[in-house]
């Protein structure tokens, strides 16, 4: 006898609907988002807005935040060591160098 069957309807019920689950959609996304990214990337290097990036994408049906763009296309560039600080946004660039420690500016200063 399964252990499904041992459980009451609801938990049965409950068993039963993580069973059919599908993998995370973050997975599909990330792997979808490999097959984009030589085109966003260049995109990106011809001076086309991310949020122009963004509203395409959504077109399509896969709609984006500004912070998910990001996550994905820093995820996919690391794992091809691509460098993405060329095509930041000044926006971007200026929050990273913000965050880098005192003495990164101060090395920078006195250059």
């Amino acid at each position: 006898m399964s252990i499904a069957a041992q459980l009451p309807k609801h938990d049965a019920d409950i068993v039963e609907r993580i069973k059919a689950l599908h993998p995370s959609s973050r997975d599909d996304l990330s792997e979808r988002f490999a097959i984009w990214f030589d085109a966003i990337f260049g995109a990106l290097q011809r001076k086309v807005t991310r949020k122009a990036i963004r509203e395409t994408l959504a077109e399509g049906g896969v709609k984006l935040t500004s912070t998910k763009l990001n996550n994905l296309l820093d995820d996919e560039a690391a794992r091809r060591g691509i460098d993405l600080s060329a095509v930041q946004s000044p926006a971007r660039r200026a929050a990273e160098t913000e965050t880098r420690p005192l003495t990164s500016h101060l090395q920078e200063a006195s250059r």
